[in-house]
């Protein structure tokens, strides 16, 4: 998930019990991961538009 706030107790719980990850990128950091991303697909809520979760492939993002 990429986000602008913290999340939750529960949220958290949910990220570690299903491996996934969650980035928070600002300004010039949210830019520099833009450039890295070859795909995208929504895999949840897509009727929530930018709030959906996405799937990213990313490639040479340091």
């Amino acid at each position: 998930m990429v986000g602008k706030a913290e999340r939750g107790p529960e949220a958290v719980a949910s990220i570690a019990r299903h491996g996934a990850a969650y980035l928070a990128a600002t300004g010039g950091a949210a830019y520099l991961l833009s450039r890295a991303i070859r795909s995208a697909r929504v895999v949840a809520f897509e009727d929530l538009g930018m709030e959906a979760i996405h799937e990213f492939e990313l490639v040479d993002f340091r």
